[in-house]
Formats: C-alpha cells, structure tokens, sequence
C-alpha cells in the first residue's frame, strides 16, 4: 500500500535474475530484517542482491580471469564467451517465453568445440576427485565434526563425480573412431595441467586482485576514477610504492575495459 491508502500490485519480474531478485527482496530479507541474530547473513544476502543486476562487460571480463586459472587448458576468450552466453540467458531471455522460440544473440563459439568440452570435463572432473579425496580425509581426522550434512555433501559431490564422468565417455562415444585417441590424450593432459606440481590451484599474481574486483564490481561501478580503485584495492597490491601500484591497476584497467562514473560537475 502506497502513502495515499491505494493498493499497489508488484509485477514479477521476466528474467531469471530479476526473478530471484524479486523473491529475496520481498519474502527472504523481510524476514530477515524482523530476526536481530541474522546480520552477517543478512549482509551476505544484501550482497548477493546487488549481483543480481546485469552485469558491465568488463565484469565478465574479470570473472574469466578468475576462473582460467581454474581450467587451465580451456582458452581464456571461450570461458568469456560462455559467460557472455548465461548473462544473456539469466539477466536478459524472457523466462516465459518459448525456450525453442528465442532469439538467440551471436556468440563467438570456439573452432574446437568438442575439444573445448573434453579439457572442460577433465578439468571438473580432477576438481571433484581432488575434493572429494579432501573431505574423506577430514571425515577419517575429525569423525567427531563429521555430520549429516557433511554425508549429503559426499554423496552429492560423488553423484557430480559420476555425472562428469559418464558426460566424458559419452562425448567419447560419439567421436569417430580415429579421433578416440587424440581426445583422451587430450582428457590426460588437461586434466594433469588443473593443478601444479604441488597440487595447487595455478594463480598468478593477478589473481588475488582480480578476485576483489569481481566480488566488489558493484561497488566499483560507482567510481569515478582510477585512483580511487587503487585505494580500494591497496590491501591487494602488494609492498610496492604507490606509483607501482597505480600504473598496475592502470594495465589493469585498460585490459579490461573498466569504465568509471564521471563526477557530475555542478552548475555556477
């Protein structure tokens, strides 16, 4: 109800994001709000609302850097590609509509798409055997913190495991036979390159920052220069002198894309 005593109806929104935006909006924080021991959570669901607006380009631009270092083998432009492709899916394509009717944008899909989705698959894959690996060992130290929870979690991560699986020989099925073993070298290398030879995921110096960028791109948005970023990022950049750290974020920027707001100059 509106200042005036009139009723108001709310529109639901059209899109996936929007959609889910509107739920946590109207149903989830309400509650929230009237529950004065769920603040950090709160704080944590009021974030994920401001992630729920489409995304500038320079942002997905950022989210690939951050999830090449976690698929290696899979080229960077296709990671950017895709993600160009579930933005449109989730912040844009008419949830109502006819799924087999839409208009679908141009998307610059890699030469080699098959073997995209074979290092793609390996790389899943070795994630979801090194976790796994991981929580039986802090399930065989620590059987006292081990819950139902934590059970569910293994037998959901084991089922992905089997899935990824079952999607790669099934990929494999399909491949002309001359080819079989061009893509299981393919499987083996990929999957050897996920993680170092410590067994460490392979960030690079950027990735930490990167990481910060796109947690905070909202926030980011609203800045009206490059200065103003490197101060916020400072924590992240490292013990170099502030003109190092400047012209880092300058590259950064400029690889990018990163569009600031201008400052609205006022009127004499």
């Amino acid at each position: 109800m509106n200042e005036s005593g009139q009723q108001l109806t709310l529109v639901m929104p059209n899109t996936g994001a929007g959609n889910l935006k509107f739920e946590i909006q109207t149903k989830v924080l309400p509650a929230m709000t009237s529950d004065p021991n769920t603040g950090y959570a709160e704080q944590n669901i009021r974030w994920l609302v401001s992630m729920l607006d489409p995304w500038p380009e320079w942002a997905l631009r950022i989210a690939a850097e951050v999830i090449a270092v976690h698929l290696p083998r899979v080229q960077k432009r296709n990671i950017f590609e895709a993600l160009k492709f579930f933005h449109w899916l989730f912040f844009e394509a008419d949830i109502h509509s006819d799924f087999k009717k839409m208009n679908f944008p141009q998307f610059n899909l890699p030469h080699d798409l098959e073997g995209e989705m074979f290092r793609l698959l390996a790389h899943l894959q070795k994630h979801t055997e090194t976790f796994t690996k991981e929580m039986e060992e802090f399930k065989a130290k620590s059987p006292e913190k081990w819950t139902e929870h934590e059970d569910k979690s293994m037998q959901g991560i084991r089922k992905s495991f089997d899935n990824v699986g079952k999607s790669i020989l099934d990929l494999l099925g399909k491949e002309p036979p001359e080819t079989q073993l061009s893509r299981m070298e393919t499987i083996v290398a990929a999957s050897k390159a996920t993680y170092d030879e410590e067994g460490r995921i392979r960030d690079t110096t950027a990735t930490a920052v990167y990481k910060q960028i796109l947690k905070s791109w909202p926030e980011i948005a609203t800045f009206s220069d490059v200065k103003q970023l490197c101060s916020f990022l400072d924590p992240v950049l490292g013990h170099v002198d502030a003109d190092a750290k400047l012209d880092r974020v300058k590259k950064i920027v400029r690889r990018m894309g990163i569009v600031f707001r201008p400052v609205c100059q006022g009127t004499r």
